[in-house]
């Protein structure tokens, strides 16, 4: 759940208010947050420090992409999104810390499709208490949106999350 809700769901609210480029950058800030808590937990070895450096050059080459566009309209981009969009990334590290602990099915076709399914019902349940189904309006859709989405679907979910599985 943590990973389509917390990360998928809080990505695809804050990309009203922070540039996708940008939301991009801050994401792949997982990579640190897995390393955290990889070295938290103590179930693995401490960090060597060669990680330490890749993460840490990592993390200047975000800032130096990010900060000025901060820096250059301090209004135009939506410091409450950068951090929720910080929490979807730690939401997408919990849930793949978790996923190395628990029991997983064998196949991976299998284990994307529940995690997909369940995180798309627990998104449908967030989307009508918030009231986000309210504004869906059916007669807007184009045929090249269907489409936009169903190419998301097929290359973007199914084969990549197969892939990351």
């Amino acid at each position: 759940m943590e990973l389509r809700v917390g990360n998928n769901g809080l990505l695809t609210w804050t990309e009203r208010f922070v540039p996708s480029g940008m939301a991009a950058l801050l994401l792949s800030t997982v990579h640190l947050w897995m390393i955290l808590f990889d070295w938290w937990s103590g179930s693995r070895l401490r960090p060597t420090a060669g990680m330490m450096l890749g993460l840490g050059l990592g993390l200047i080459g975000i800032a130096l992409l990010v900060l000025p566009s901060l820096q250059a309209d301090p209004g135009s981009v939506d410091r409450l999104g950068v951090f929720v969009l910080l929490l979807a990334a730690l939401s997408w590290a919990v849930g793949a810390m978790y996923s190395r602990q628990t029991d997983v099915p064998r196949s991976p076709l299998l284990g994307t499709a529940l995690q997909m399914m369940t995180g798309g019902l627990w998104l449908l349940l967030v989307s009508l208490f918030t009231g986000e189904v309210d504004q869906l309006r059916l007669d807007s859709i184009s045929l090249r949106s269907v489409l936009a989405v169903g190419y998301l679907i097929l290359f973007g979910q199914l084969v990549g999350f197969t892939c990351y599985v």
